[in-house]
């Protein structure tokens, strides 16, 4: 069969009828040999039905592996996008879905234009997330809106540290998810460790070493930029200005969203709200969390103080870890912040680096005039207060100089001087 143009590739109703209870045979790069393929065959509407998002189809289906049956889930594209097939073989390349339940729902394999029942499919393979009785494990949008929301505040934090050190271990390979929310979470069972929180549905991730994947192709979309309520306002403000390749590198801030809602979230939340989610896009374009009542943000005043903190960042390199936020939940704490000091008038201006293990303090052990600047340290940041009358100016990464009235806030890479001294946080 001749490969067909990214035009004449389609896939409806009666092409998903065809390629149900249908086999095929897939290659295994670590086997050297192919491997079978069988697509489930239960009715439309049953647990192992198909699931039809805004970009894709998914089948249950079963890997016949010779070392025992996986199973999976066959996530069929609507549309033929080119850089799709590269970037999966990408993720499928990196070998994570076979190493932790964390990483399960990562492609292990990619179908470009493959030919099942004489029917073309773009579309990948990744284990199935299972809930631990047989059937798919549910998202938290599905538990937060057509359920009670009623876990213990245990629980809350033991699914939000597992997220937390998700993103920690994605950052570590500059990979970033790129639709982080509550439909993109699932709650699967592992055998060790019990109920877990998995990631999933990787399609818009970010990496320096791939193409982005455009939001549309002519007149087709290709795939949402985030999720509304997630999306930080680096995002939205890209997005307005109508560009068709926005880097979704909102991990840092969807996360603190997600984790939020995750701990403080109630039955009746939702009928106060008027919405589903924590945040609506307004409060996100406006950088506040004024809207929200304030008994809400007083049940976990220290994940929202990070959460104000990641909207009013410059870009998610500003924003609070997802170290951090595992410190917020309970985990273990992140090393004290270090503040690098240099005066050019003073030890021929060499950095004197002062790791803050105080909650507050001054700085006096360095120079005797520094007993007049002032830190408190904040979660993902330091604030310091210059009780002298000079001139305070910050520099945030990448940005020029502004003059500070009051307190100034020091996160990674950025700068404060005053009085011929320089402050700049190192972590």
């Amino acid at each position: 069969m001749g490969s067909m143009s990214d035009s004449e590739y389609f896939i409806g109703t009666r092409e998903i009828q065809e390629l149900r209870g249908r086999s095929f045979e897939v290659q295994s790069r670590v086997l050297g040999r192919k491997v079978e393929i069988r697509i489930s065959n239960d009715d439309v509407g049953e647990p192992l039905g198909p699931r039809r998002g805004a970009e894709a189809i998914g089948l249950c289906a079963e890997c016949l592996h010779p070392d025992g049956d996986v199973s999976s889930f066959l996530k069929i594209f609507m549309a033929n996008v080119p850089e799709r097939v590269q970037r999966n073989r990408f993720l499928m390349e990196l070998g994570l879905s076979g190493r932790h339940w964390m990483f399960s729902a990562m492609p292990y394999g990619v179908l470009p234009l493959e030919p099942i029942n004489s029917i073309e499919v773009v579309a990948h393979l990744s284990r199935r997330v299972g809930d631990g009785n047989g059937g798919i494990a549910p998202n938290l949008a599905r538990l937060m809106t057509e359920e009670p929301w009623r876990r213990s505040p245990a629980e809350r934090r033991r699914f939000a540290g597992q997220i937390a050190c998700a993103i920690h271990a994605l950052e570590a390979i500059d990979l970033v998810h790129g639709d982080i929310s509550l439909r993109n979470v699932l709650l699967g069972w592992d055998e060790q460790d019990g109920e877990v929180a998995v990631l999933c549905d990787y399609d818009g991730f970010h990496h320096p070493l791939q193409p982005p994947l455009p939001l549309r192709t002519g007149r087709v979309s290709v795939r949402k930029a985030g999720t509304p309520g997630f999306q930080s306002p680096c995002l939205l403000e890209e997005i307005a200005s109508g560009k068709n390749d926005a880097q979704v590198r909102t991990d840092r801030f969807a996360l603190g969203v997600l984790l939020c809602q995750i701990l403080v979230w109630q039955p009746a939340m939702a009928d106060r709200l008027g919405r589903d989610e924590l945040l609506s896009n307004d409060m996100v374009r406006g950088r506040t969390l004024s809207e929200l009542p304030s008994d809400v943000t007083s049940a976990w005043a220290a994940g929202f103080d990070l959460l104000r903190q990641a909207l009013e960042a410059p870009g998610p390199e500003h924003m609070p870890s997802p170290r951090a936020w595992l410190e917020a939940v309970g985990g273990p704490p992140v090393a004290p912040p270090r503040i690098a000091l240099r005066n050019p008038r003073m030890n021929e201006g060499n950095e004197t680096v002062v790791q803050l293990v105080s909650p507050s303090g001054d700085f006096r052990k360095v120079a005797p005039q520094l007993s007049e600047v002032r830190f408190r340290r904040l979660s993902g940041s330091v604030q310091l207060e210059f009780l002298w009358s000079d001139p305070v100016e910050l520099r945030e990464v990448g940005g020029g100089r502004t003059r500070v009235t009051g307190p100034a806030r020091l996160r990674p890479g950025s700068e404060v001087f005053s009085s011929y001294w320089s402050f700049r946080m190192i972590s």
